[in-house]
């Protein structure tokens, strides 16, 4: 249950300071004044990692919740009965828990955008400053069912790429596991083989010596491989979290052929629809840029955007120095420099991201089907040498025999 620290006045008209347990502010409103007090100040204590602790909620399961709340809110309901019937209808969980406190935070008064800001394990950053500038401008309803339709667009993009790349990954799974329990199972029966030609004063072939190097590394290693690729996750994990290597590994991602492009036009396709979206739903520009170079993914990319905001913040246009970059191609550009000479800008960019999102299908689909017989040779290639080194020596022993 949260703690409340607060600061009273009580009968004798001495101020007195304690803290107090209640499910929310209001009951601890209730708590202190049933101990005849006057309250002159009261805040949530935060324990350290609370937020952190919190479960995360799927981006799905929040836009539903909002797209509900803006039929509610167009249909004529009031803010805090809307909240309660989404409560009564969510199962026990992180999002109830979120939905609860949403509700409470909102009948203590405080204000909506920062209710929902106070639940980062449901809202993102995006949403609540889509959700700010609506209840501003007297247009929360339609900032919800943008913030939702984003939301849902977002998670389409991301399930089309990771269902195309459902089967390659089983490819490359099946195949590995293929190779090593050749190595580990199979290899091992040939070693009597092996020792009879060397007996006999023959020599192993090359794709044996090397087929058999490996089985054995792995036989007799195979828990210190075991150590050293875990650590290597771990080091690895610790090492993309700093700034400097993330940044090297981004500028590596955009120069790998075909997957470069793709990594990189769905980088400005998100770009685009956030800053697009923020835009038209009255967020400032400069606002609107800093969180748009936050959700590109590619430090790179928001590095020049952040540039840009810069430039923008002078009194520049916000065309030139993303030009300058080099990395937006150059019909994108010619858009945005007539977008924001006929101040549309915000239609523009929904629909280059639109435009983008069509071309990234046509190539995952074009790079799928070339990643596919690519790794069904590679695995090929790679069992086939397995084999070969089984059977040479086979057929060096029916030479001598012979």
């Amino acid at each position: 249950m949260p703690n409340f620290r607060y600061t009273a006045r009580n009968s004798d008209g001495k101020n007195i300071t304690g803290s107090v347990s209640a499910p929310n502010k209001r009951e601890a409103l209730s708590v202190l004044a049933n101990q005849s007090t006057y309250p002159l100040r009261i805040e949530e204590v935060k324990t350290r990692g609370g937020d952190r602790r919190r479960k995360r909620v799927r981006p799905v399961a929040a836009a539903e919740v909002m797209k509900q709340m803006a039929d509610l809110l167009n249909n004529g309901v009031a803010m805090l009965p809307s909240i309660e019937i989404i409560v009564d209808q969510c199962s026990q969980g992180a999002l109830r828990d979120a939905m609860v406190d949403l509700r409470d935070r909102i009948a203590d008064g405080e204000a909506i955008d920062a209710s929902f800001a106070a639940q980062p394990n449901v809202f993102d950053e995006l949403t609540i400053s889509i959700v700010r500038a609506g209840a501003e401008g007297a247009f929360l309803e339609d900032s919800l069912q943008r913030a939702a339709k984003f939301i849902d667009r977002q998670s389409e993009m991301q399930g089309r790429l990771l269902g195309a790349m459902i089967y390659p990954i089983i490819l490359m799974v099946m195949g590995l596991a293929a190779m090593v329990g050749m190595l580990l199972f199979l290899v091992p029966k040939f070693q009597t083989m092996f020792d009879r030609l060397i007996d006999s004063g023959g020599a192993l072939p090359f794709p044996t010596v090397v087929t058999l190097s490996v089985s054995n590394m792995l036989f007799d290693h195979w828990w210190k491989i075991l150590i050293a690729l875990f650590v290597g996750v771990i080091w690895g994990r610790t090492l993309l979290r700093t700034r400097r290597v993330r940044k090297h590994v981004d500028w590596f991602k955009l120069k790998i052929p075909v997957v470069g492009n793709i990594l990189l036009l769905s980088s400005i396709a998100k770009f685009t629809r956030v800053l697009g979206t923020l835009l038209a739903n009255g967020v400032p520009m400069l606002r609107s840029l800093e969180i748009s170079s936050a959700s590109t993914g590619n430090l790179i990319l928001a590095e020049a955007i952040r540039e840009a905001a810069d430039s923008v913040a002078s009194g520049e246009t916000l065309a030139q120095p993303l030009a300058d970059a080099g990395l937006i191609p150059k019909p994108i550009m010619a858009m945005i420099v007539v977008a924001e000479e006929s101040n549309n800008l915000e239609n523009v960019l929904v629909n280059i991201s639109e435009n983008l999102d069509a071309q990234l299908n046509r190539k995952i689909d074009i790079a799928v089907r070339l990643v596919e017989p690519l790794m069904l040779v590679l695995i090929g290639i790679n069992l086939s040498f397995i084999i070969l080194g089984l059977l040479l020596p086979v057929f060096r022993l029916q030479e001598q025999m012979g």
